[in-house]
C-alpha cells in the first residue's frame, strides 16, 4: 500500500509538523485506502473469525447480541450471524458489501457513526 508507505519517507518533517502532509493523510476513516485494506484483510481474518465463533459456541446459543467495534471488514460479526440466525450483530465501521458477500443481510441505522445490524 504505497499510500501508507509514502508517509514514512519524511518522518522528521512529520514530527516537526505534528503530522503528515495533508496530501498524505490516511487517518480519515473516509479515505478509500481503508476500504482496500479491509478487503485485503478478509482472507487472513476468516480463520480467526471461525475460531472465535467456535470458542463462544455461536451455533448452539439460543440467541445472542454481539457488538463488533471497529468492524472494518465485518468478518467477525458476519461469521457469528452465519452460525446463529438468532444473533443480532451491531457493527461499528462495518462494511455493508462484506455482509452481502458473506450471505448475511444488513442495513444501516442512521447515527453519527456507521452502525449495522446484521441478521441471517
Amino acid at each position: 500500500m504505497p499510500g501508507i508507505r509514502n508517509n514514512f519517507e519524511d518522518l522528521t518533517g512529520a514530527i516537526r509538523r505534528g503530522g503528515v502532509q495533508p496530501s498524505g493523510d490516511t487517518v480519515s476513516a473516509d479515505n478509500p485506502i481503508w476500504v482496500e485494506f479491509a478487503r485485503s484483510m478478509v482472507p487472513m481474518m476468516i480463520p480467526a473469525a471461525h475460531a472465535i465463533a467456535d470458542l463462544i459456541d455461536a451455533s448452539s446459543a439460543p440467541s445472542m447480541k454481539v457488538l463488533d467495534i471497529a468492524a472494518s471488514h465485518g468478518v467477525f460479526g458476519i461469521t457469528i450471524a452465519q452460525r446463529n440466525p438468532r444473533a443480532e450483530v451491531v457493527a461499528f465501521r462495518g462494511q455493508l458489501e462484506s455482509a452481502g458477500f458473506h450471505g448475511v443481510s444488513a442495513h444501516a441505522i442512521p447515527t453519527p457513526e456507521t452502525v449495522l445490524i446484521a441478521s441471517k
